[in-house]
């Protein structure tokens, strides 16, 4: 299955603070507590919760950062690290261009290979959001293709709809929605949905995120 994929979708919504700032470096981050982290459809905790953290570094147009969790595969793996690289480009038209390297490590393990990314987002009005991304592990040599939505009815909430596919036998997809406490507390909740020839994986989970 597919892993750090959480990673990437941190660095797309937060595109728009890195351009701010061009031509100086500046940091952001984020720490959250899921019940259940789940990738791609499938559970990477064994339907336990994580912790998670992402920082993000920016200077103009580049970006690098982290992404880290605890995971439980059944094996002595206990924590994934997902560095990432990346640069960035908004159109005049409004459409945000990602493209990017991530690679996974473990504990255990070690690394696990991986993965180009190359995503476009933008607003459609003032509350609808889209992003289209395709991500290609080049150790396993598969594509996950993904579609996300978003849409604002109100400044405190979001509400969010993901539909993927991991080469020719695995779709997922996810409905959820967003409440945003203060500027730097959101809390979430998910419904997750996993199916492969022969097996499916479903699961609720709630989270809450502090931004910094």
């Amino acid at each position: 299955m597919t892993k750090g994929l959480t990673g990437a979708v941190v660095i797309s919504l937060g595109l728009a603070g890195g351009a701010a700032q061009a031509q100086e470096i500046s940091f952001e981050g984020n720490v959250g507590l899921v019940a259940n982290y789940v990738s791609s459809g499938y559970t990477l905790t064994d339907g336990r919760p994580a912790l998670q953290f992402t920082g993000t570094a920016y200077l103009g147009n580049f970006y690098a950062g982290l992404f880290a969790s605890n995971v439980n595969f059944g094996t002595a793996d206990r924590l994934e690290l997902v560095p990432f690289i990346g640069f960035f480009y908004e159109f005049d038209m409004g459409v945000t261009v990602d493209l990017g390297y991530e690679h996974y490590y473990y504990n255990s393990s070690g690394s696990d290979g991986g993965g180009v990314y190359l995503g476009a987002s933008s607003f459609i009005g003032e509350s609808l959001w889209v992003e289209g991304r395709v991500l290609h592990e080049t150790s396993r040599k598969v594509y996950n293709t993904r579609g996300t939505v978003m849409f604002y009815p109100s400044d405190s909430i979001g509400l969010r709809a993901v539909l993927g596919r991991v080469q020719s036998n695995q779709t997922y997809f996810s409905v959820g929605a967003d409440y945003y406490v203060t500027d730097s507390i959101t809390a979430s909740l998910d419904f997750h949905r996993g199916r492969e020839t022969g097996y499916s994986e479903s699961a609720i989970v709630a989270g809450i995120s502090f931004e910094f």
